[in-house]
């Protein structure tokens, strides 16, 4: 028996699907190529917060004007709820072309602690702003600092005495040692020339690649790495089931699938699972996480 043929296209599904999920998102993304749109969308994942329900925690340094007592309590309440915060970020969110240095550099967002929502759609803007880290279970205050303080080495030095654990793993070995240390300008001038460069702190502890880096184009390290390996996987299932695609059509004929001689095979995506699915529904693949 021949077996029916296949018709696919993994990548171009994903890029397309990449195009709806941006144009979703509110960003203008005509004319742009596909390797343009895959970096628009994991720098956009980099940049946005997951919204999901966290505990705060404060550093010892922590301290907050007390004309911004309410914003920050206001702001508190919705990261506890996991409610989106996209309206407390950078109006510069909505730039496909901006790339934010402190978070591909150390992982620091900042947040703006204003009390009423414009009709930007963003929070308004006023004064010091709070630096913060987070991961899936927490949002880690460091400090409220004024807006231009994207510079300060001190947030490494607070983090490490705060809650080392969570850059363990950006350690340098401890016999490391560091020539020169930094000043916050060299960082500055460091970031601007889109060089990657190792941060000390008191005890002599080192650390570097907080945030992900950046490449030499200044997009961070970490959305270069997602496009490469997000391809390669696409490519690979799609190759894999070339391969097997006779015992895929066996498996589904016993289970009483009927074919026809042409089946188109899409690829789509949901949260982070792949899948592949025949259009007429016949039957779909789970092909694994996809990033």
């Amino acid at each position: 028996m021949t077996s029916p043929a296949f018709k696919f296209d993994f990548f171009s599904d994903w890029i397309a699907l990449l195009r709806n999920a941006l144009t979703s998102m509110g960003y203008d993304i005509a004319g742009f190529s596909d390797e343009k749109i895959q970096t628009t969308y994991f720098n956009a994942k980099k940049r946005l917060i997951e919204p999901l329900r966290r505990s705060v925690l404060k550093s010892r340094e922590f301290t907050c004007p007390a004309e911004r007592e309410v914003g920050l309590e206001q702001l508190e309440k919705e990261i506890q709820n996991g409610s989106d915060l996209r309206p407390y970020l950078s109006k510069k969110i909505i730039d496909t072309d901006y790339n934010d240095n402190l978070l591909n550099d150390w992982g620091i967002y900042h947040l703006h602690l204003g009390e009423n929502i414009e009709g930007s759609g963003f929070i308004e803007r006023k004064g010091p702003v709070l630096f913060v880290r987070f991961d899936k279970k927490n949002a880690y205050f460091i400090d409220i600092r004024g807006h231009n303080s994207w510079e300060e080495q001190r947030f490494i030095q607070i983090i490490h005495d705060n809650w080392p654990q969570t850059i363990d793993e950006f350690r340098y070995p401890a016999e490391t040692t560091l020539t020169y240390h930094a000043t916050d300008n060299d960082v500055n001038n460091l970031r601007s020339a889109k060089i990657n460069s190792p941060i000390g702190v008191s005890d002599g502890t080192i650390y570097s690649g907080i945030g992900g880096g950046f490449a030499s184009n200044g997009v961070s390290i970490d959305v270069v790495s997602l496009m490469s390996e997000t391809k390669r996987k696409i490519i690979g299932w799609q190759k894999s089931i070339q391969v097997d695609v006779e015992r895929l059509v066996k498996d589904a004929e016993s289970k009483g699938v009927k074919f026809s001689s042409e089946h188109q095979i899409s690829f789509y995506f949901v949260d982070s699972k792949a899948y592949a699915e025949e259009k007429n529904g016949l039957f779909y693949f789970e092909l694994g996480v996809l990033y």
